[in-house]
């Protein structure tokens, strides 16, 4: 089965030209969320419900403008009328977050024993280097970089869980690893482009932020339509 070409170019051009249209709503509400979420912030239970909300909000928005709708207000709260959605998305967010625990779980536990170490001036790997030693740096590499792999194919279980409304938790992660097999490269680099697009935000005093927050989240959800289409059209053609 041929994978269809996605165009990076193609996707932030279209990203660009719907920032333009929504600017202003994208900017007033891009401040308020970030306003909410520094408040609430400050008690750390209150400041994660927060930011569900938050994620959910700015996600059903960018699912609006990419799909060539005009955005509402109402469209910040609308999903939240089905206790499903959010449910099946903190559900969602939990599993991922375990999988990524038990992946870097080895690797947090070297770094600890070897920062440690360093407190005591002990030398944590013995002098005398080891075939022993030798492997476990390797599966620590190896599993360092299947968790980076892992993290990219499961980018996209956020926005199909707003965006298949019946959708399950387990079948979001599974469809999100479904339509980025065999594009994890260019997922990969897609996100590299996407964080240095937003130091450059950093740069320009912060304010830059106003734009290439907004402009990555439509990007990224330019990107999860594409996928879902391309993987569609080429199941039903295979």
């Amino acid at each position: 089965m041929t994978t269809q070409h996605i165009s990076i170019k193609d996707i932030f051009t279209d990203s660009w030209a719907k920032y333009k249209e929504n600017a202003w709503y994208l900017i007033i509400v891009l401040i308020l969320a970030g306003v909410v979420t520094m408040i609430c912030n400050r008690v750390p239970l209150l400041g994660a419900i927060v930011g569900i909300i938050v994620s959910i909000a700015l996600t059903t928005v960018a699912l609006v403008i990419t799909n060539n709708q005009t955005p509402t207000y109402g469209d910040l709260v609308k999903n939240f009328k089905d206790y499903k959605i959010t449910l099946n998305y903190i559900l969602a967010s939990i599993l991922v977050g375990l999988i990524m625990v038990v992946l870097w779980a080895p690797i947090a536990v070297l770094l600890v024993l070897y920062f440690l170490s360093s407190l005591r001036g002990e030398t944590f790997i013995p002098h005398a280097v080891t075939d022993l030693t030798i492997g476990l740096g390797s599966v620590f590499i190896l599993l360092a970089l299947f968790g980076v792999y892992v993290i990219v194919r499961l980018q996209f279980y956020k926005f199909i869980v707003i965006d298949i409304k019946d959708i399950g938790p387990i079948d979001a992660i599974k469809k999100s690893m479904e339509i980025t097999r065999g594009r994890f490269w260019k997922i990969f680099g897609f996100l590299i482009l996407i964080v240095l697009f937003n130091i450059v935000g950093i740069i320009a005093l912060g304010i830059g932020l106003l734009i290439t927050v907004p402009v990555s989240l439509l990007a990224m959800t330019y990107l999860y339509r594409k996928l879902h289409h391309t993987y569609h059209t080429q199941t039903e053609l295979s």
